[in-house]
């Protein structure tokens, strides 16, 4: 008689556990809506494929950190990481080229809403705290 309550009692846990993770949510629930949707589009439109499922890096360089820092260029140049490069970057992938990095990023046709989403999604990955 004891046993299906020790049963219930043992999987307190396991059931609390997952009630917590749930709670506790993944990256998108404490991203700003914005920043969220820019998560979305950039999994959707296939950047994740290059700059990473959680802007980690792989092909392409990695988001985590990126706003704010500088970057060297493919032609030795030399530029911050802001807003306006951003959208050069994404918009004419082409243009402004960093270093290292020999896959083209290919045409994305995001507009430029969801170009902008995207960049609150990269700035919310957190800015550079030092210039490289």
């Amino acid at each position: 008689m004891w046993t299906g309550r020790l049963i219930v009692v043992l999987g307190l846990p396991v059931v609390s556990s997952a009630v917590l993770a749930a709670a506790c949510g993944s990256e998108d629930a404490v991203l700003a809506p914005d920043a969220r949707e820019g998560r979305r589009i950039a999994i959707s439109a296939g950047c994740a494929g290059c700059h990473g499922a959680d802007g980690e890096g792989g092909v392409g360089p990695a988001w985590v950190g990126r706003f704010g820092a500088g970057v060297e260029l493919d032609d030795g140049s030399r530029v911050v990481v802001d807003r306006d490069y951003l959208v050069r970057a994404i918009a004419e992938p082409d243009v402004d080229v960093a270093a290292g990095y020999d896959v083209a990023m290919p045409d994305n046709g995001l507009d430029d809403e969801e170009i902008g989403r995207v960049i609150d999604y990269i700035v919310a990955l957190g800015p550079e705290t030092t210039f490289p």
